[in-house]
Parts: structure tokens; sequence; C-alpha cells
């Protein structure tokens, strides 16, 4: 999915995983979050006579609106996000 920066301010859902006092995961949950920061980095690596280029995505979903979890802020990468409380619900079953 790619994220511009028409898309700061609207809502996104990521998965939170929720583990016991042992470390073990006790369930997945969906939380929702405004967009509000976009990072985008890019890498250049000389490899031999090639330069190679990396793009890395990073986003921060405002949480304080979010009732179910104690965040306030969360940094994800732009593959941890979804556009539709659907798609993560997918994603957490397809994980499982």
């Amino acid at each position: 999915m790619k994220i511009t920066k028409r898309d700061l301010g609207k809502y996104f859902y990521t998965i939170e995983e929720c583990f016991d006092k042992e470390g073990k995961l006790t369930h997945k949950r969906v939380l929702k979050g405004k967009l509000f920061v976009i990072n985008v980095e890019k890498k250049y690596e000389l490899d031999g006579k090639n330069i190679k280029e990396k793009s890395y995505t990073t986003v921060w979903l405002d949480l304080t609106k979010e009732p179910n979890t104690s965040k306030n802020y969360w940094y994800r990468e732009h593959n941890e996000i979804y556009r539709t409380l659907e798609k993560a619900s997918k994603a957490i079953k397809y994980e499982e």
C-alpha cells in the first residue's frame, strides 16, 4: 500500500499483539489511529560498480481516541497499517 501526504489526518488500522506476564502471546486486536506523520527514508549503497537504492516508509498513528489500548502514539512500518477494518481483520486471520 502506498502512503501519500493526502493520507495525513485519515484513520488507519493496525494490529496489536498482547502478551501475558510470561511473554506468551495471548491475543491480537485491531486498533484504529489517525495518521499524523509519514517518514520516507532512502538509502543508497555502492555494490561494486552498481548503486543500490532502498527506501523505507514509516508512520506515526495517534491512538489517543482508541479506548482499547494504553498507547497514545504508535510508530509503525507502512506494511503494518491497513486502510480498512476488514483488511486488518484478514491480516490477523492470515497470521494465525
